[in-house]
């Protein structure tokens, strides 16, 4: 842990255990208890990520949250052209325009939050599973941003998550590094995006 800096160049820290009254989550809690989380969850987080002031990298190694029966999501980041100077964080966004994005991970492994809104939804729709599934896959693929932004083979891996919800893994490994002015130049077009960053879906 840094504690030199205004902000911290490196951090590595865990908290594992941490109570979490399903009432304190809002407009959530609701939600919860009707998928059966109605005692306190135990929630785990990690974070470790390292800043190298001299070629301007930041690489976050691991930022990961989870629950005991719920599930986790752990996400890593590789980012170039970063300054922590006060003065151009205070410029944000416009500041973000000159950084490089060299790749990424966002992974989730289930604990039976899932099947718990596979059930429920099931229960509530008077519907077998299967059906819900095959909901969800079709209501997921109409959606234009979604189905331009992965492959054939990647949407049969999201089917195959939905079919048997254990994990996935997105990764986004660029050929070469991508600025933020050139994800900007896509206009939020979905396909152009995944292609420009190399985004692949692969459920475990």
């Amino acid at each position: 842990f840094d504690t030199k800096d205004d902000i911290p160049t490196e951090l590595n820290m865990a908290i594992k255990g941490m109570t979490l009254p399903t009432a304190s989550l809002g407009e959530n809690a609701a939600m919860f208890s009707e998928l059966g989380y109605d005692k306190d969850i135990a929630v785990d987080f990690a974070t470790d990520y390292a800043y190298e002031e001299g070629n301007q990298t930041l690489r976050l190694k691991q930022l990961k949250m989870g629950a005991n029966d719920v599930g986790a999501v752990e996400m890593s980041v590789h980012l170039a052209n970063v300054s922590l100077d006060p003065a151009v964080i205070a410029g944000m966004p416009f500041s973000l325009i000159g950084m490089e994005f060299h790749g990424a991970t966002l992974s989730y492994n289930d604990d039976s939050l899932m099947t718990r809104i596979l059930d429920t939804t099931a229960a509530a729709e008077g519907v077998s599973v299967k059906d819900v599934k095959e909901e969800m896959a079709a209501g997921l693929f109409s959606d234009p941003a979604v189905s331009e932004a992965f492959t054939p083979e990647q949407r049969k891996e999201i089917e195959k998550f939905i079919d048997n919800p254990k994990a996935f893994t997105i990764s986004m490994s660029p050929s070469e590094p991508v600025t933020f002015s050139s994800l900007m130049t896509t206009g939020g077009d979905g396909g152009a995006i995944a292609q420009l960053l190399n985004v692949s879906f692969k459920a475990n």
